[in-house]
């Protein structure tokens, strides 16, 4: 692959960008997993608390029905509700025990590694003056299925969508690292592997646009004001040299 020797020559050339690359992409992957994981447990509860309130309206409206039909040991009505019921979203299977060891059912018996909220519910009638007669029980079965799906289909689509942006912002902001102080840095250490006392007259200078003093600016500087010390230095130098020459042929 012909990419290959460009990233490793990269890497050699820029391991402070390196670096900052993978701390970048190790927080920002981390923030995407606790940030799924967070958005896949807040719509698991909402899925939850949906079939709930489903639940709860099934008990409402439809018990009592069901009661007055066991009551009345109106088998077809009492199956015709269960297919009803059935038709419900998530509804996996309906089962109801009476007293008089009849069974009515619909749906498919559940598997036993399907996950499921069941619900038992004790059948009563109770008389106008207030006696109660034991009719069954009437168990449902609700499937996670579905609910488990969704939420597998929405972690992949999270982690997929915020792996790109994240890739991506972190190739962009490497590209900014590298524009505004890798390459500088890159110019600061050629400049000082190649300074010699003969080059000293050199000033270092970045390719940058100037504008306000910063970080790089000040090294800049500093490099150039011990530079010019130097030179300075070496001035004195060769004058007391040339002084002490002078003074030594006066005394010859």
């Amino acid at each position: 692959m012909g990419w290959v020797p460009h990233i490793k020559q990269f890497r050699r050339e820029n391991p402070l960008a390196v670096k900052l690359l993978a701390y970048i992409l190790l927080f920002s992957s981390i923030i995407t997993l606790l940030s799924t994981v967070l958005q896949v447990y807040l719509d698991y509860r909402n899925d939850l608390s949906v079939i709930d309130d489903r639940i709860q309206q099934m008990e409402t409206t439809s018990l009592d029905n069901l009661i007055s039909d066991v009551w009345l040991i109106n088998g077809k009505q009492i199956q015709a509700q269960l297919n009803d019921l059935y038709q419900l979203p998530d509804m996996h299977y309906l089962q109801l025990d009476t007293q008089l060891n009849e069974r009515f059912s619909a749906g498919t018996t559940p598997h036993p590694d399907t996950p499921l909220i069941s619900r038992s519910y004790p059948l009563e009638h109770i008389t106008p003056e207030g006696e109660r007669y034991a009719l069954g029980t009437l168990q449902i079965h609700i499937s996670l299925e579905r609910v488990y799906h969704d939420l597998k289909e929405k972690i992949l689509i999270i982690l997929t969508t915020q792996g790109v942006k994240t890739f991506l912002v972190s190739i962009f902001i490497l590209y900014i690292f590298w524009k505004l102080v890798t390459q500088h840095l890159g110019a600061l250490s050629r400049y000082a592997g190649t300074l010699t006392l003969e080059q000293l007259n050199q000033p270092l200078k970045l390719q940058r646009q100037s504008g306000r003093p910063d970080e790089l600016s000040q090294v800049v500087r500093a490099i150039n004001d011990m530079r010019q010390s130097l030179m300075e230095d070496i001035d004195k130098r060769k004058q007391a040299e040339l002084a002490l020459a002078e003074l030594n042929e006066q005394l010859e």
